[in-house]
């Protein structure tokens, strides 16, 4: 039958699409890990289902390895036979994009550029110096990475107030993605207050109020309880940073 062609290709398409559409995508994450928390979020605020790997940092399995040979987290597959996208914020990115609903990184390409300003300036100013806080073993050292990490929140606070006013978010009434990026590194100040004896000051009275209203979005499902993040820190707080 001169007809039977069009038919096999239809069900070539309806089976081909039908199996794409069905396919989830795998994350290889870490719960430790503030980076690889990031795409979770992402997730969560935007109803995206995907399959979690965890990834055990210390012991990498080979099957991992072979899809990642990076050995980074995070890490997505989106398919079996696709590429393995890696970096928190390329990743984080791409879920947004091909998610419904408005973009987390904002409106525009004035939005987007902003968004993307202050997330470079965040992993350049405090994500570092929160690390060499909390690696730091002397006295002195500790208050020293105190005062760099609080003249940062300083910057911080005062640009969130610029730009979202009353907020209660980071870029106004809304979760952006500079959400997303930052708050990971604010759940773990838990770490720095068992180890360090440090709080978030009063006086960063946006920042207090942009965390509560953070913990009634669904980023509240991807947090780690304080009890986890201080047990699985513990080498981080208690060995000195290498030079």
């Amino acid at each position: 039958n001169a007809n039977h062609p069009s038919f096999e290709l239809f069900y070539f398409f309806f089976f081909f699409f039908t199996t794409m559409s069905t396919t989830i995508p795998r994350l290889y994450t870490a719960r430790i890990c503030p980076f690889a928390q990031r795409p979770r979020i992402v997730a969560a605020l935007k109803n995206i289902q995907l399959e979690e790997e965890e990834i055990d940092l210390t012991n990498k399995s080979a099957s991992f390895l072979e899809v990642n040979p990076q050995g980074k987290v995070p890490a997505l597959k989106i398919r079996p036979d696709s590429d393995t996208m890696v970096e928190s914020l390329v990743v984080a990115e791409y879920l947004d994009e091909v998610s419904e609903g408005p973009s987390l990184m904002g409106a525009d390409p004035e939005e987007r550029a902003y968004t993307r300003q202050w997330i470079a300036w965040f992993g350049d100013n405090y994500i570092p110096t929160f690390y060499q806080f909390m690696r730091a073993q002397e006295a002195a050292e500790q208050a020293e990475k105190r005062e760099k990490l609080e003249a940062a929140l300083e910057v911080f606070e005062a640009q969130a107030r610029k730009k979202a006013g009353e907020g209660p978010f980071l870029t106004g009434s809304t979760v952006g993605m500079l959400d997303v990026a930052t708050v990971p590194f604010f759940e773990r100040i838990a770490v720095l207050t068992h180890y360090r004896h440090w709080v978030l000051p009063a006086r960063f009275e946006f920042l207090h109020r942009w965390l509560k209203a953070m913990d009634s979005t669904p980023y509240a499902k991807t947090k780690a309880t304080d009890e986890y993040l201080v047990e699985k820190y513990v080498s981080y707080a208690k060995t000195v940073s290498p030079k």
